[in-house]
């Protein structure tokens, strides 16, 4: 077994085998990468698989050295030459030499080159990532990086494969001249050697610093830190690097890393061999060195053979024209451009760079090696071609064979004997052009004269969401339908070249080369990163081909065809694409995944779309403040509480500190200190200008920090999303969750506020979260930061954008200023809160926090400005140009804010926008009309021209140009706008002169065209704006104003005529329910509709003010007066009654109600009661109701149940004319809403063409003519969608259709059933449906739309189906009014088994369904029937006609109920005419009264009798005037229904009358409502009027009792409600005949307690001496009264003042009379004797003796009561009972028997003081009568308690029976005296005392004479002495009944009398005798001792003597002798039982 140490031994030696066995693996792992392949690799192999971001990906293209590496040897020998090529290999260009030596054997590896090349932006090793490591290096060591030179060093075989060492090598660089960066503090700065190196194991890219004397050989520097030379040692391929860097506090940090305006930052420095370029003016070249003063080369593709220096980098296109770069002509062109033969003839030449280099027979490095050749070799250029892999190749001749050879192993030479001139390739010069679009840079290079001179280079990224972007995407998908791969995602571009007039032209005779270089890697969001990814995705470029035209006609993939090379990053980010095309359009890099890869996005947060705000004209600047910022200046940066004071000072809240500025831009338009220090200048251009400067860092042109949604709003807000800075690219990213740090969130918290996010830009999200909010990275946030932002914008008409007012908001801190052209408007300075601002610029007005008195006006006129504003208003005028100036500071350093919105139209820089707004129309309704513009400019000549420049629309497309031609005039660069639209179009000079010109304007269509406001010109159907330059004028709205329009105003108010705000309406087209216009009710309640064309509208009150109704519906008619002008018309809902205009202000008034105005407005109605005997309390109730309802009354609009009767014979199979109905516009979401299986028409230039579903494609087509569009294309989105009714069928559907949408809008609670019939009873039925669910409205449109014809006509079923649905739905409790629209298109033909008359009427198909329509029509449904097309019999059918010989009851209800359609307009027009009647009655039927009545009445009947629950029959009671009698919710309710309540104006209204009683029950009282409000009401439809509720006085009567009670004394007087209740004979119930109050009235009565009848004496007075009536605030002593006392009780019931309407209801009679007071009644008394008795206890004492004296003897008792669990004595205890003398009784003295009389209830105990030589012998109780206890002689009493019953002798009831006792306590003791006496027993000489005598005592019987042998058990003196204790009074006989041992008993018995506490020696008979000395017994009568003595008989023998041993020895020999026996008889006896 192991110790425990022995244990941890073996375990950590497992451990350290497991570590061993691990370390060999992972050693095993890394030797097996570390092998060489047996096969060639490539430069992602050699440097890693792609993963680490330090190389690029795809095949290495690296520029070969102008002098490829060669052996050092002379080539004479070859033999030599190959020992040679395994030492040392060389490299050399014109600014380093680099040799290659190997330190082992075999080292260099055979047949290579020495490769070193340059590190740059074209080199196959990312400059970049180079950069960024090397920085993040020279951070590590707590520097600067100043510079580097970085070289690729690696071997490359005959085909430029790499090829790695087979050993160490030992690398020297030569520096032809000294090199260094520009360095500005040489002496500070310090040179190292990194290298840079794939590790495999970790998957990215190691940087070592080499160090001397280990890698690092050799690094020679000059003062200037110069390198000179460099030599190191690796065994293996790397980046090797020199790197300059010093610390950071070094002053060349400012100018290396500052970032300003001049300089960029190192990362994204441009290097020639790693050199920093700077803006220094450039030296000759004979004074700069070579790596310093690069060669301009062509811009080409990466794979493109080098000019004669590769190590140098293109230098940017001249700046005179940045779109056009013209090579110069001593550059080398392109191998691929290289022509075999010159235009002389002239044949080119290839010479070799490198030994050993092969050529092929094809051009492949998998094909046959045909020979080998070395650097020099000269061969004849064939031609240059590219491979299948994308590899350039050129085809030379070889020996008179035909070889190829890879590109960058070769260069091409002139064969001309004057090469180097440049004359000589002037000839094959180049042009390239050059277009930087956001993160791509696209380059054009082509021979001069293919592109022709003079053209424009564009480059159009087309952006996600555009439709030229869905078109792309289309045609890609359905391109990848039938193929294995799916398009992941792409980017697309537009690349094209235009000529003067803006028209596209194509290269002539050659071909272009294009790159499109990205500055950052790329990827398409949604494109998955994941590896899955990597493996099956394929980024391909693809070229969409058009025509002349610009259609597509072919989609080419050029990467397939071996057209282009794509370069991407192994994460599948585009690097760069390259190809040559012939043509342009657009082109795109495209993703393709395979079928199962997965794409996806992968974001931890989730990002915003923000957009690119700088590209609106939105300048945002970043400056991050260190601490120096804080010098010399009086704004300091803090944390805003130490040490600072005024506006430096936190402000401890929201509140910000104002007037830090002054009111306008300093004359440097920065804002000015409004205090500065003594000296110290003013402005604040130390912290906003983007100039850099102490203190601070500055970021300009920063971008990509706002949303902006559809209406136009930017917006950012910290406290929903992180804003995260990038420094580098100076854009934002906003992340979709907040972020903030932790004391941020506490602070927030602390303040009472919900955690929320921060805007801390300068810092970056991390991964916590605390509070529920992501806390950023790093320990504290980045506080001291500030922005700024500047935009031009327009003052859009009346300030409005999209119908909205134009606003800017702000909500953050710290300091906020912002100034309107100059002007401080939002003053938020200081370190505050967060506050909040806001500028509105429809009115002007400004808030800063809670101050909203400031407006523009005011606070320009207080600045001394003037501004541009409209006269009389605080708004800038419509159409001025305005500046905005936001500045923000974070100064403090607890949290940080920032919220803004706005949505101001801003203007880009050197910009023109056009707009386009329609005015007086509908602008839905030319939502998609287009407008076309021209943009026209002032060339040089004077003329203007149309302008074609690139333009973005609001909508973020790009604008389209075409060529119109209008009135056969043809006008170039066209571009169009639909209402609301605006072009913005850049690049303009600020000083170009243009105009905007409106094309095809019709002076038909439009009243007027309206310029920036001003009215143009229309000539010849254009009109076109005035002259103006861009900055005057950069933004241009035309406004078009339609004629034949009119404008609606009319005024809301209330019956009082005020106006009123707040109530909204819609006016909607009747002939287009979707063109609906909505205006609202202002202050002034004028409500206005502008620009409503001709027609008919429907006006709804859609919202109405608070505590206001509306009135429902008007019609609206705009039309053509006599004289032609377009006027609106208001009237009823009608549609003939026209509202007349108000006389005073004359503007139509629509009126709102209150609800009760808005009944009494529609229905008269009252309740009226009246007393008919008042002592009786009878009433007369009178209930009337009128209508007064209008045909617009909403009151009678509420819902209703209707059926729907529909014929579907075959008859409404036939045609009618034919009418087309508009279902959808030609929308996406139109096209949608389409049903499958329907037949729908386009109108199309006012045809209809029917329409096909594509179900392949979901895409809707049409044939005009012979061609077959799809109908989504431009020609048709215009256009309308229709369906045709064709048959009377059609029509039917569409009428019933919109009728159900129209109930529902309208009366969503209404329900709608169908019921169809043809014959036979065939047809369906639904059942009633609400409409207020949307389902059950798409079921019954769905049963139309599904409705078929066929068979006869039979109305009848479908009458009774209706009959039978709306019976049951009243039977179910439904009090909705009942309809049936019958329609029906022929005569009822009936059954097939019905008789015929004539050929087609069936007189039974006739009765049937006359008799259930009466049926209908008696239970009050109202019947409407429409006939199509009828014979004039089937119109009386339907109608009703008598003639006396040809009656027809009718089936409608009325002949104006029956109408007949002749088309389908009739039949949706009688439907809609049907709707607004059903919802628009005159008189109020089917209502419901009902009257509750107030349940302190009783209702009775007919004869006068109270109605009870035994008058009711079935729970009902039918009175004679047709109320049925209920009773609901115990209160009787008269109900009648189905009351049709009579218009006023033609009946007499509806009238009824109840009679009540006031219940016996109810107290009484004044101004009572007779009805309970809730259950009295007129109800009919929604609709509840309530009843009014007339009051009456009620009689109340009172009587009141005397009370009498008894209480014991110490008891509180009662007051508890029992005994009120008592004194007003209390009963369970208030009667009023009785003059008794209930129990549930007792709250009701004021009582007041008097101690006097004549009730003046209140019963108390409080601590002021103010009476108080109130029983129980007696005083203590009052409260327990000590004697019978007396109270007197005055009972009041306040009855409540009348009011008038009661008093008049009740002939003046009052409850209470004058005061109201009623008064209770006891015999003639106003009061009630409230009579208290008072019972008290006493205590008896009396004392007994046994045995009288002839002194008299005292006794003392101590009496105590017990209170609260503790006893106190009385007074008087302890008391005194004295035994006369010659007595044996005694009692107290009368003054102590006083005191124990007269006692309080409570518990008492009498003790005896028992005296000495007492005891007491008896207790006696008799004559108690209350309860009582005795222990250990303490006698209990209590007092108040029945001796029997043990409990309270007052009754609950307050009453006492003296029987019960309970007030006396007797109690007697009885005493005697009691001796003690001791025995003594000596022997005869006295002198020995004696034990063991016995004695017998007795004593005499008094009554017998005999001595009782029985009283005293025989006792024994044991000792010396016994002694007898309590010995009673008697004559005691003691006789000795046994003499102690050895002494002779005494002879004769001892006599002795014990009395009066006395003991004395007595003869037998009691006489006393006198005691010798020499006696046998003497008494101490002192001591009470009996001394006896008894004399001896003989002596025993000695102790010890000889007899003893005798008996001892004999006892002992018997017990052994017993012992044995009892042993001998257990044995046998065990032996018997055995046996």
């Amino acid at each position: 077994m192991h110790t425990q140490e022995s244990g941890k031994g073996m375990k950590k030696l497992r451990n350290n085998k497991i570590r061993k066995l691990l370390a060999f693996m992972v050693a095993l792992a890394l030797m097996v990468s570390c092998m060489p392949s047996a096969y060639t690799i490539s430069a992602s192999e050699a440097f890693g698989d792609g993963t680490e971001d330090i190389f690029t990906d795809g095949e290495i293209t690296s520029e070969p050295a102008a002098e490829e590496s060669t052996p050092d040897v002379s080539s004479a020998d070859q033999e030599e030459t190959e020992q040679a090529q395994q030492s040392t290999l060389t490299y050399e260009n014109d600014s380093v030499k680099v040799t290659a030596e190997a330190l082992e054997d075999g080292a260099l590896p055979q047949n290579t080159a020495l490769k070193a090349d340059s590190v740059n932006e074209n080199s196959s090793v990312s400059y970049d990532t180079v950069s960024q490591k090397l920085s993040a290096a020279a951070t590590d060591k707590g520097s600067s990086l100043r510079g580097f030179f970085a070289y690729d060093v690696y071997f490359a075989d005959g085909d430029g494969n790499r090829v790695e060492p087979n050993g160490r090598v030992r690398v020297t660089f030569e520096y032809k001249t000294p090199a260094a960066p520009e360095l500005t503090d040489a002496a500070s700065t310090s040179v190292t050697v990194e290298k840079l190196h794939y590790n495999s194991s970790t998957g990215d890219t190691d940087v070592n610093t080499l160090q001397a004397n280990e890698d690092l050989k050799v690094l020679n520097v000059n003062e200037g830190k110069q390198i000179q030379t460099l030599q190191v040692e690796t065994g293996n391929a790397a980046v090797f690097a020199v790197m300059w860097d010093s610390p950071e506090t070094a002053d060349v940090e400012a100018e290396a890393v500052s970032g300003n305006g001049d300089e960029v930052s190192i990362a994204s420095e441009e290097l020639t061999d790693g050199m920093d370029i700077s803006d220094e003016p450039e030296q000759d070249a004979a004074e700069t060195p070579a790596a310093e003063n690069p060669e301009v080369t062509p811009e080409a593709e990466p794979s493109e053979a080098p000019a004669e220096n590769p190590d140098v980098e293109p230098t940017e296109a001249p700046a005179e024209d940045p779109d056009v770069v013209e090579e110069p002509a001593e550059d080398i062109e392109s191998p691929e451009d290289a022509p075999a033969a010159d235009e002389n003839g002239e044949t080119s030449l290839i010479e070799v760079l490198g030994d050993d280099t092969n050529l092929r027979v094809s051009p492949s490095v998998e094909a046959e090696v045909l020979a080998t050749v070395n650097a020099g070799t000269q061969l004849t250029l064939l031609d240059t071609v590219t491979a299948e892999d994308g590899a350039t190749w050129y085809k030379v001749s070889w020996e008179g064979t035909e070889a190829y050879i890879r590109s960058d192993m070769a260069q091409v030479v002139d064969s001309s004997d004057e090469a180097e001139e440049p004359e000589d390739v002037q000839e094959s010069e180049e042009v390239s052009y050059s277009q930087e679009v956001g993160n791509v840079v696209v380059t054009a290079t082509a021979v001069k004269g293919v592109i022709p001179e003079g053209a424009q280079f564009v480059v159009t990224p087309i952006e996600k969401g555009s439709d030229q972007y869905a078109d792309i995407e289309k045609q890609l998908h359905e391109g990848a339908e039938n193929e294995s791969y799916t398009v992941a995602g792409f980017l697309a571009y537009d690349i094209s070249f235009l000529n003067d007039d803006g028209t596209k032209i194509e290269p002539q005779n050659g071909s272009v080369r294009v790159s499109i270089a990205y500055k950052e890697a790329e990827i398409p969001e949604g494109v998955a990163e994941t590896d899955t990814a990597q493996e099956n995705m394929n980024v391909s470029l693809v070229h969409f081909v058009e025509d002349a035209n610009g259609n597509v006609t072919e989609v080419v993939n050029m990467s397939n065809d071996g057209q282009a090379e794509v370069s991407t990053t192994d994460n599948g980010e585009i690097e760069s694409a390259n190809f040559e095309t012939e043509s342009f359009s657009t082109f795109s890099v495209v993703w393709l995944a395979d079928d199962f890869t997965s794409v996806q996005t992968t974001s931890s947060y989730g990002e915003e779309s923000t957009v690119d705000s700088a590209k609106s004209g939105i300048t945002i600047n970043m400056f991050n403040y260190n601490n120096e910022i804080n010098e010399n200046h009086s704004l300091k940066f803090s944390n805003g509480r130490d040490g600072v004071s005024d506006y430096n000072k936190w402000t401890g809240s929201a509140n910000p500190y104002p007037n830090i500025m002054k009111k306008t831009l300093g004359s440097d338009s920065y804002p000015a200190l409004k205090i500065a220090k003594w000296g110290e200048n003013n402005s604040s251009s130390y912290l906003f200008s983007t100039d850099e400067g102490k203190g601070k860092t500055v970021y300009s042109d920063a971008n990509y920090l706002f949303k902006k949604d559809t209406d136009g709003y930017y917006e950012y807000d910290s406290a929903t999303n992180f804003a995260q800075f990038n420094e580098t690219t100076k854009n934002f990213t906003v992340y979709k969750v907040p972020g903030s740090s932790t004391n941020a969130i506490d602070l927030q918290k602390y303040s009472g506020n919900k955690p929320h996010g921060s805007f801390f830009p300068f810092n970056t999200l991390g991964e916590s979260i605390y509070e529920g909010i992501h806390e950023i990275s790093g320990n504290s946030p980045d506080f001291h930061f500030g922005m700024t932002m500047s935009a031009k914008f327009i003052q859009p008409k009346d300030g409005k954008i999209k119908d909205n007012d134009m606003v800017f908001e702000f909500s953050g801190d710290d300091d906020v200023w912002v100034y309107i052209d100059g002007v401080l408007v939002l003053d938020i300075g200081g370190i505050h809160n967060a506050a909040s601002g806001s500028i509105n610029f429809a009115n002007g007005n400004v808030r800063v926090g809670n101050n909203n008195n400031l407006n523009l006006r005011q606070l320009f006129a207080d600045a001394n400005t003037t501004g541009d504003f409209v006269s009389g208003e605080n708004r800038f005028a419509d159409y001025t140009m305005h500046t905005i100036n936001f500045y923000y500071l974070e100064r403090g350093e607890g949290d940080s804010n920032c919220k803004l919105k706005f949505n101001l139209p801003t203007v880009p820089k050197k910009s023109v926008t056009v707009e386009k707004q329609l005015s007086n129309t509908d602008k839905e309704k030319y939502a998609d009309v287009e407008f076309k513009f021209q943009l026209l400019v002032k060339d040089a000549r004077g003329k203007y021209v149309p302008l074609n420049t690139k333009g973005i629309l609001s909508d973020g497309k790009d604008v389209e140009f075409k060529t119109e031609t209008i009135n056969n005039v043809s006008y170039v660069n066209v571009f169009t706008l639909t209402p609301d639209q605006y072009a913005t179009f850049s690049g303009l000079e600020e000083n170009k002169k243009y105009k905007v010109q409106e094309l095809d304007v019709s002076d038909d269509k439009y009243d007027q065209v309206l310029i920036n406001g001003e009215n143009a010109t229309n000539q010849h159907g254009n009109v076109i704006s005035s002259e103006a330059t861009v900055s005057s004028r950069p933004w241009v709205t035309v406004t078009n104003v339609l004629a034949s329009v009119a404008e609606l105003d009319f005024k809301k108010v209330n019956t009082k005529g005020e106006a009123l705000s707040g109530a909204e309406f819609t006016l909607t087209s009747q002939d287009d329910n979707s063109k609906t216009y909505t205006a609202e009710s202002g202050n002034d309640g004028i409500i206005k509709f502008e620009n409503l064309p001709l027609g008919t509208y429907t006006l709804t009150e859609t919202k109405v003010p608070k505590n206001y109704e509306n009135r429902n519906t008007w019609i609206v008619k705009v039309e053509k007066d006599e004289a032609g002008t377009v006027v609106a018309t208001l009237y009823e809902a009608d549609g003939e009654t026209v509202v007349k205009k108000d006389s005073k202000d004359s503007y139509y008034h629509i009126v709102n109600y209150t609800h009760q105005e808005l009944i009494e407005s529609d229905v008269e109605y009252s309740k009226k009661a009246h007393v008919k005997k008042w002592e009786n309390r009878t009433y007369q109730i009178d209930i009337s109701a009128a209508s007064k309802s209008r045909s617009s009354s909403t009151v009678v609009t509420g819902a209703a149940d209707i059926m729907l009767v529909l014929d579907v014979s075959a008859s409404m199979n036939d045609s009618i004319s034919v009418d087309y109905k508009k279902v959808a516009d030609n929308t996406e979401e139109g096209r949608s809403s389409l049903k499958s299986g329907n037949t729908y028409y386009l109108k199309y230039n006012n045809k209809y063409y029917q329409i096909w579903k594509n179900n392949y494609n979901n895409r809707y087509y049409i044939y005009v003519g012979l061609s077959r569009d799809y109908i989504s294309e431009d020609q048709y989105k215009n256009c309308e969608i229709f369906i045709k009714l064709a048959t009377r069928l059609d029509a039917l559907k569409e009428s019933v259709k919109q009728f159900i949408n129209s109930t529902a809008e309208k009366s969503s609670n209404s329900k709608i059933g169908i019921a169809t019939f043809s014959y036979d009873e065939k047809g369906i039925t639904t059942d009633l449906l609400e409409l207020n669910n949307n389902n059950n409205k798409g079921t019954l449109i769905t049963k139309v739309d599904g409705l078929n014809a066929g068979g006869g006509t039979d109305p009848n079923f479908g009458l009774n189906n209706a009959y039978n649905k709306l019976t049951a739905a009243t039977e179910n409790g439904d009090t909705l009014p009942k309809y049936v629209i019958l329609f029906t298109d022929g005569e009822p033909t009936g059954n097939t088994s019905d008789k015929t008359q004539g050929t087609s009427w069936s007189t039974a198909a006739q009765k049937r369904a006359e008799a259930t329509a009466k049926k209908l029509k008696d239970n009050g449904v109202s019947i409407y029937t429409i006939g199509f097309d009828l014979s004039e019999k089937a119109q009386k059918f339907l109608a009703g006609y008598k003639d006396g010989s040809d009656d027809y009851p009718g089936i409608a209800s009325s002949a104006e109920c029956a109408k007949t359609a002749k088309d389908a307009a009739d039949l949706s027009e009688l439907f809609r005419t049907f709707e607004q009647t059903i919802f628009n009655d005159v008189d109020i039927t089917n209502a419901t009264i009902t009257d509750t009545i107030d349940p302190r009445f009783d209702l009775l009947d007919d004869a006068g009798n109270i109605i009870t629950e035994k008058s009711l029959t079935n729970g009902t009671l039918t009175l004679e005037n047709g109320g049925v009698v209920s009773l609901v919710h115990g209160n009787w309710q008269v109900q009648w229904t189905n009351v049709t309540i009579p218009n006023k104006k033609k009946k007499k209204p509806w009238t009824k009358s109840l009679n009540i009683k006031a219940k016996d029950t109810y107290i009484g009282g004044n101004d009572v409502t007779t009805n309970v409000r809730d259950g009295s009401n007129i109800t009919f439809g929604n609709e509840k009027i309530y009843l009014p509720q007339p009051k009456v006085n009620v009689n109340a009567k009172i009587f009141i009792n005397d009370k009498e009670i008894t209480i014991y004394k110490g008891d509180p007087i009662p007051t508890n409600g029992k005994i009120l209740d008592e004194l007003f004979k209390a009963s369970d119930v208030t009667s009023y005949e009785k003059g008794e109050v209930g129990k549930a009235d007792i709250g009701k009565i004021q009582l007041k307690w008097y101690k006097d009848p004549e009730c003046t004496q209140p019963v108390a007075t409080d601590t002021k001496g103010n009476p108080v009536y109130d029983l129980s605030q007696l005083s203590d002593s009052d409260k327990q009264p000590t004697a019978d006392t007396n109270y007197y009780l005055k009972v009041t019931y306040d009855a409540g003042a009348p009011s008038e309407q009661s008093k008049k209801n009740t002939d003046n009679n009052v409850a209470g009379g004058e005061d109201n007071i009623q008064e209770a009644i006891n015999n003639n008394n106003p009061y009630g004797i409230y009579k208290i008795h008072v019972i008290s206890g006493r205590i008896d004492i009396i004392k007994k003796v046994n045995e009288k004296s002839s002194e008299s003897r005292t006794f003392k008792f101590e009496v105590t009561k017990t209170e609260k669990g503790k006893a106190e004595a009385i007074e008087g205890s302890p008391f005194t009972v004295t035994v006369p003398a010659n007595s044996d009784t005694g009692t107290v003295s009368a003054t102590d028997k006083e005191k124990l009389s007269n006692l309080s209830r409570g518990t008492y105990v009498v003790s005896e003081v028992v005296p000495t030589g007492y005891r007491i012998t008896a207790t006696d109780f008799k004559g108690t009568d209350c309860q009582k206890s005795v222990e250990n002689n303490r006698t209990t009493f209590i007092l108040g308690n029945g001796i029997n019953t043990e409990s309270d002798v007052i009754s609950t009831e307050y009453t006492y029976d003296p029987a019960d006792g309970g007030v006396l306590g007797k109690v007697s003791y009885t005493n005697e005296y009691s001796v003690n006496l001791d025995l003594k027993k000596v022997d005869s000489s006295g002198n020995n005392e004696l034990s063991g005598a016995e004695f017998t005592l007795e004593v005499k019987d008094g009554t017998t004479g005999q001595f009782d042998g029985n009283a005293y058990k025989p006792f024994e003196i044991e000792k010396d002495t016994v002694e007898l204790k309590d010995l009673k009074p008697g004559l005691y006989k003691l006789t000795e009944i046994k003499a102690p041992k050895g002494y002779s008993l005494l002879g004769t018995s001892i006599y002795f009398q014990v009395r009066l506490g006395k003991v004395t020696l007595v003869k037998e008979d009691g006489t006393p005798i006198e005691v010798q000395s020499q006696s046998m017994w003497t008494l101490d009568e002192d001591r009470n001792v009996l001394t006896i003595k008894n004399t001896k008989l003989y002596s025993l023998p000695e102790s010890g003597g000889p007899g003893t041993y005798g008996f001892t020895i004999s006892g002992v020999a018997i017990l052994a002798t017993a012992l044995l026996l009892f042993i001998n008889n257990k044995r046998r006896e065990e032996e018997a039982k055995r046996s």
